[in-house]
């Protein structure tokens, strides 16, 4: 995981507790919308957890973090009562 990446995922996690990214605060630190940074967070915590037994200790306790929030997120996003 490259610098950016791991800035991208402990931005997230620091912020989930209260359920939204902050807006004004996303595109002038990582130069993209919160959609945009939220695709970026799954796609590196798939990638990630594909290649869990190359991380060390501290990066596969920040991965397993990570996919405890991307899921419940992930799961609200594709039931279908959320369009409801």
């Amino acid at each position: 995981m490259d610098w950016f990446d791991r800035r991208i995922v402990e931005y997230v996690l620091i912020w989930a507790p209260y359920g939204r990214l902050p807006d004004e605060d996303v595109f002038p630190e990582f130069g993209m919308t919160c959609h945009q940074l939220w695709v970026r967070f799954t796609a590196i915590v798939s990638k990630l957890t594909s290649c869990d037994g190359d991380l060390d200790d501290l990066d596969r306790a920040l991965v397993a973090r990570a996919r405890a929030v991307a899921r419940p997120a992930v799961t609200r996003l594709s039931s279908p009562q959320a369009g409801a």
